[in-house]
């Protein structure tokens, strides 16, 4: 095989989910490889900025998201998991079709966890399959299932079932659907009623973990086909600048805070807004607020105060003092690497497992989760994350370790060692 192979990336979720699944399409791009991003058709011009080729899938994660029932659910993986086959579960038949529409001339396939179908769809065509993961929720005894609801700690044996756990759930919700769209598109038979994991085991299909293992330390009874490649950072798009009134802001004071809040929304952002507006100006410190999708208002906001949509997180954060974030794996990520202290306030799913983390690393203060979270919190947050001297000397020279490896460059060689290795076909032991 050759570097002229089509690969096709199938990711879904929100910009946290598919943006390092670009970085990663950019990198393959550059070693040569053709590459197809299938994902919402939100992120296609996002795709384009980095010259990949855009395959739209009908789901809308940001209408996902505000969903009322969804943002009930938010705070419990398995609760979200039921609510959302039973919401918008009939929507992922047009999801499955559009995934298989993008793979038809694919030498070679990527998907994210959540991109249901691209098993079958690998199987179909009996192309080579690899699995990128943000979290570390590979089976094992280590540690239990990121965003699994009982982080508790009871041993190897509980562990091991919090996976299980989590994959038969997922998967139930999901078999009628792709019960049915296997027979009636692809023309397969139905897989087992355990699902497809025990299979993906056993072909040792690879996985590839875009997360650095001085954040995670790598389980010890992980096989050899589970690699932990360091995160997938995309950098600005050839020809970015920053806002030039950004700019100023930053250059006319001390370095603010960033407060970021990704993909997450908020029931009442306008009470959310005044917490951290109480929070700035009773610890004098300025911020730059980035809105995203919580809905954070920047109506009425004092000149200490600057709002914008986005900026990319590897330019903005190494400039600020700390960052407060909700905790997905790219943001946490990126503030690390940046060598700032993080302010964690998970609204969700694997957000308290990164939480425990940068506390456990000593990188961060510990928040509480956004539906406790309180201004009196957040002030002592604030204050030991700009001030505590032994911390930010924790976090620099952190951010310095991170700063050296190369996620990208990482996977991309694993990727093209396993499709130039004869098995790598799927079905192929």
């Amino acid at each position: 095989m050759t570097n002229s192979l089509r690969i096709t990336i199938l990711a879904l979720g929100s910009r946290g989910d598919v943006q390092p699944y670009i970085a990663l399409g950019a990198g393959l791009q550059r070693a040569g490889y053709h590459i197809t991003l299938a994902a919402p058709l939100t992120f296609a011009p996002f795709a384009q900025r980095y010259g990949l080729v855009f395959a739209p899938v009908r789901f809308n994660p940001q209408q996902f998201v505000a969903l009322p029932e969804i943002q009930q659910a938010k705070g419990n993986i398995l609760r979200l998991i039921l609510t959302a086959r039973r919401v918008v579960g009939p929507l992922f038949r047009q999801v499955f079709d559009d995934f298989w529409a993008a793979s038809q001339h694919a030498d070679a396939l990527i998907c994210s966890p959540a991109a249901h179908g691209a098993y079958d769809c690998a199987d179909k065509l009996g192309v080579p399959l690899l699995i990128g993961w943000l979290q570390p929720a590979l089976l094992t005894s280590a540690f239990p299932c990121y965003g699994f609801p009982l982080r508790l700690r009871l041993g190897g044996s509980y562990n091991r079932l919090t996976y299980l756990i989590f994959e038969q759930i997922l998967w139930q919700t999901m078999r009628p659907l792709l019960t049915s769209w296997r027979r009636r598109v692809l023309g397969l038979a139905p897989l087992p009623l355990t699902g497809p994991y025990v299979q993906m085991r056993a072909r040792r299909i690879p996985a590839l973990l875009g997360v650095s293992p001085q954040v995670v330390l790598r389980p010890g009874d992980w096989p050899a086909h589970y690699h932990m490649t360091g995160y997938w950072f995309l950098p600005p798009p050839t020809g970015w600048q920053p806002p030039a009134d950004l700019e100023r802001f930053l250059a006319t004071g001390p370095p603010p805070i960033a407060i970021e809040f990704g993909s997450m929304s908020h029931e009442q952002p306008a009470a959310l807004t005044s917490t951290i507006l109480t929070a700035l100006r009773r610890t004098g410190q300025r911020a730059v607020l980035l809105s995203g999708w919580a809905g954070l208002t920047p109506a009425d906001l004092p000149a200490s105060i600057f709002s914008i949509d986005e900026v990319p997180h590897s330019w903005l954060f190494p400039q600020v003092s700390a960052v407060v974030h909700h905790g997905g794996a790219g943001t946490t990520g990126a503030s690390l690497r940046a060598g700032v202290p993080s302010i964690l306030v998970p609204f969700g799913f694997d957000q308290f497992n990164w939480a425990d983390q940068v506390e456990a690393l000593g990188l961060g203060p510990r928040a509480a989760p956004i539906h406790r979270l309180t201004t009196d919190t957040l002030v002592a947050c604030i204050d030991q994350a700009v001030n505590d001297s032994a911390m930010r000397a924790r976090t620099a020279a952190f951010g310095a370790q991170l700063g050296v490896e190369d996620g990208v460059g990482q996977a991309v060689a694993i990727i093209r060692q396993h499709l130039q290795a004869p098995q790598a076909r799927l079905g192929v032991v």
